[in-house]
């Protein structure tokens, strides 16, 4: 017994040392891997929105450029439980703990790819702003459309798919889609094989983890706003995966058809075959276009010609019954047509037909007259015609007519008709010329009221070389205040005969001219409604029309978001100008010179609205004044931004693009506007409406232009 002791004494110190160096051992290997881990996990600040006192918990504001591996995932309390117990565990063997610390780095890298994705998921949109909708929150707002590099999604997470109408069925019937739309137009014919559109999410709680966008079921590796169609039929299916705040991952889809016909005469009209109308004049919009470029097209009512009212816009007045309409157009001996049934129900009870007008048998002492005319059938609008003195005279599209009286009586004729029902009334009035002492003291009365013409876009004695040129009128008292142009009647010729009205927007009035070759000479012609104040402005502009492809001048442009810090997006420089081209073509060729993609509402040849542009790394680091963020918040509601992309309702409901040529904001659209030699034109982005770059409405301009 005393040798078995002896032989455990002499023992026990040796294995006393190897236990006391491997819990030395272990030690050490906990704290360094306990300070690597710390160190990975700590946070980083992200960049707040200028306009915003706190930073918002949300995806939609990322870190761009070379700094997205400055996010790191947090420690949830999961893996916290995981590594105190780790603490406790038996670590006698070395390999054991090894094994662990692999798995745990694999998790810790998983679980940052995922919120990674997440982070990236809102801070791009294809191609612009929803129009109206509010950027708050993490659900809504508009998604990249690519595949989510690095977020491994479960594709066997329950699925959603939206139907037509805008519903979802989920295996419990049918419900409204509260996730997502887009831009496109089911069914729509296209010419040109690149299509746009946007995805916009709905206002929802959901977090975006992934956005898928098919192809003829192939995946696009790299959405930006566009994909490239195949000649024929082609599906685009866009599927978005959501995680609830749950924690739950499902996805919901929406499959649309759009038909690519290149180099084929597409014709494009808002009428329905048989379509069944109460009323008598149908108003509808009729285009063709070859490749994407807009061609001629005719238009047949009942077998008779029917001429364009304004740019794509047609009215016809139809017989009871059935009436047919055919819209045509030609092309390379190539030929397309559409062919319409719309059905006129006449109402059963007979209405009546009267004039509404104000004219009446008078004499006055003006050469300058105007008068307000409409006709009605009952409720409902009819064609009315003016004649004075044997020649038609037109109004401004809302009964108001304006004229220049000869010497003596002037006789009107007003013809209103319905179907088969005809009104006429006639009117004289007598333009007596004023004897010399009341020619004076009518003299001095005008002297007191005469209203000032302003013509920013024309100068007495240019040369116009554009076959269109648009110009616009305003029209301000004797103390120099801008009056309404809804009270204003407003009469402009060209050698004789009637410039078009194209639009007002109460205090610009716009006229589209064509310009013909040598003198061009343009009255106009105010007078205020209600105080009888008249203003007249003559000026020559004369006309050396240019070829097709000749170069007819330059102007100097500029792409401009100084609002927010960003100063030139495009600096100042010459940008060449061609016959007939609007400047909504002039503008897309200086874009995509600079590599910048657009998102637009309308047409580049009618109503184009510029809704935002988008370039990768566009918004870094924006700085927005602070006298100018106090007036934007005191008056506009604060938005979100995104780093790739800058148009309408960012940062401020406010916001969008809008420009000036040379100084002054036209009231027209791109589309509608003709740049000429020596403008200079500015896009500019607002985030009040204009009134941070003095394009504001009279009276909202701020104190100063940012």
């Amino acid at each position: 017994m005393g040798k078995i002791m002896n032989k455990l004494k002499r023992a026990f110190p040796k294995r006393q040392t190897m236990f006391k160096v491997l819990t030395a051992f272990l030690i050490v290997s906990f704290f360094m891997t306990y300070v690597g881990y710390a160190l990975s996990h700590q946070k980083t600040v992200l960049p707040d929105n200028p306009l915003k006192d706190t930073s918002d918990n949300s995806s939609r504001v990322p870190l761009v450029s070379d700094h997205k591996h400055l996010v790191h995932a947090e420690e949830t309390r999961d893996s916290q439980s995981e590594r105190e117990n780790k603490e406790n565990i038996d670590r006698k063997e070395n390999e054991e703990e090894k094994n662990d610390q692999q798995e745990f780095q694999h998790a810790k890298k998983e679980k940052q790819s995922k919120e990674g994705q997440a982070n990236q998921q809102h801070g791009h949109n294809s191609d612009g702003y929803t129009k109206g909708e509010n950027a708050e929150g993490q659900g809504t707002g508009e998604d990249t459309g690519h595949s989510g590099e690095g977020d491994q999604v479960d594709n066997d997470s329950p699925h959603i798919e939206i139907k037509d109408p805008d519903h979802v069925t989920d295996g419990n019937g049918l419900k409204d889609n509260d996730y997502f739309t887009t831009t496109i137009v089911n069914g729509e014919v296209v010419t040109d094989e690149e299509y746009s559109f946007r995805i916009k999410q709905k206002e929802h709680d959901y977090i975006v983890k992934q956005t898928e966008v098919f192809v003829n079921e192939q995946l696009e590796e790299k959405f930006k706003g566009s994909v490239t169609l195949a000649e024929g039929q082609n599906t685009i299916t866009v599927k978005v995966t959501y995680e609830d705040k749950d924690g739950k991952i499902f996805s919901v889809s929406k499959t649309y058809t759009v038909i690519l016909k290149v180099k084929e005469i597409i014709i494009y009209s808002d009428l329905e075959d048989k379509a069944e109308v109460n009323k008598q004049e149908l108003s509808f919009k009729a285009r063709a276009e070859v490749d994407g470029e807009e061609i001629l097209l005719t238009v047949l009512v009942n077998d008779g010609p029917l001429k364009e009212a304004s740019t794509h816009q047609y009215e016809a007045v139809l017989h009871a019954g059935e009436n047919h309409i055919v819209i045509s157009a030609e092309h390379e001996g190539k030929k397309a047509e559409k062919a319409y049934s719309v059905i006129y129900q006449q109402p059963e009870t007979e209405s009546e037909l009267t004039i509404d007008t104000n004219l009446e048998d008078q004499e006055v002492t003006h050469a300058a007259f105007s008068f307000f005319a409409v006709a009605k059938d009952g409720d409902e609008k009819a064609d009315l015609s003016v004649t004075l003195n044997d020649e038609s005279i037109e109004d401004d599209g809302k009964g108001n007519y304006s004229v220049t009286l000869s010497e003596g009586t002037n006789f009107f004729t007003l013809t209103a008709k319905s179907g088969e029902k005809t009104l006429t009334q006639d009117y004289t009035v007598t333009y007596a010329i004023p004897q010399s002492g009341e020619a004076e003291e009518e003299d001095g009365d005008e002297a007191e009221n005469i209203l000032k013409i302003i013509v920013p876009d024309l100068e007495d004695g240019q040369t116009l070389r554009n076959p269109r040129q648009t110009f616009h009128v305003k029209v301000v008292d004797d103390n120099g205040k801008q009056l309404q142009s809804n009270h204003i009647a407003i009469t402009v010729t060209n050698n004789g005969k009637r410039v078009p009205y194209n639009h007002s927007n109460g205090t610009l009035v716009s006229y589209s001219l064509n310009v013909q070759n040598g003198p061009n000479h343009i009255e106009i012609t105010a007078i205020d409604q209600k105080s009888g104040s008249i203003g007249t402005y003559e000026l020559t502009v004369y006309g050396e029309i240019a070829n097709e492809d000749e170069k007819i001048g330059s102007i100097t442009f500029s792409l401009e978001a100084s609002t927010i810090g960003l100063g030139y997006i495009i600096p100042p420089q010459e940008v060449d100008l061609y016959p007939n081209e609007p400047g909504s073509r002039t503008i897309d060729r200086v874009f995509k010179e600079y590599g910048i993609e657009y998102d637009y509402t309308g047409k580049h040849e009618n109503s184009f609205y510029l809704e935002a542009i988008y370039k990768p790394g566009l918004v870094t680091n924006p700085v927005i004044p602070a006298d100018l963020a106090e007036l934007v918040e005191r008056d506009f509601e604060l938005n979100d931004y995104y780093s790739d992309f800058l148009g309408e309702f960012d940062f401020s409901s406010g916001a969008g693009w809008m420009y000036s040529v040379n100084g002054h904001y036209p009231n027209v659209g791109f589309a509608d506007y003709y740049f000429k030699d020596g403008q200079v034109v500015r896009i500019r982005f607002t985030l009040a409406l204009g009134a941070d770059i003095g394009g504001g409405s009279p009276g909202t301009n701020y104190h100063k232009e940012w």
